[in-house]
């Protein structure tokens, strides 16, 4: 495992708490609407991962409000899917310094809507369920199975 479920908690409230407003706190599973957006980053090294967070299609709306000073019925679906990107990279390289050795981050790839992703070879070490505005955040962390 790399890092723990409250190390998870921590990075993204501090995440949150350079750029956004109200705590992040832990919580329980909850469902999410029928629109999201996943932001996921692989971790290449000697130790290989995926880092995910997955936020409803409003809470990634208010992340891009917050941090472009845009309304969020301004914003270009460009400009939510760049917001959670960045903060998609942000979770990626704050994790990545619990690694030992060298690893570097590909581009953070944003999913909006339904979707299923298979990575065989791996396991899920992490699944941290997070909250923020009354919105739920999901937080996997997928590393190759030994």
């Amino acid at each position: 495992m790399i890092c723990t479920d409250d190390d998870i908690v921590e990075i993204v409230d501090t995440i949150w708490a350079s750029f956004f407003e109200g705590d992040v706190d832990p919580g329980d599973p909850a469902e999410f609407s029928a629109q999201t957006r996943t932001g996921l980053i692989h971790v290449h090294g000697q130790d290989e991962a995926t880092i995910n967070i997955k936020v409803n299609e409003e809470l990634a709306q208010m992340i891009a409000s917050m941090m472009f000073g845009i309304p969020a019925e301004e914003l270009a679906d460009d400009e939510i899917t760049d917001a959670l990107g960045e903060i998609t990279n942000m979770l990626g390289g704050s994790v990545k310094a619990y690694l030992t050795g060298d690893a570097n981050l590909s581009l953070p790839t944003v999913i909006t809507g339904a979707y299923r992703v298979n990575s065989p070879g791996t396991i899920t070490t992490n699944t941290v369920w997070m909250w923020n505005n009354d919105q739920p955040i999901l937080v996997e962390i997928v590393e190759r199975a030994s």
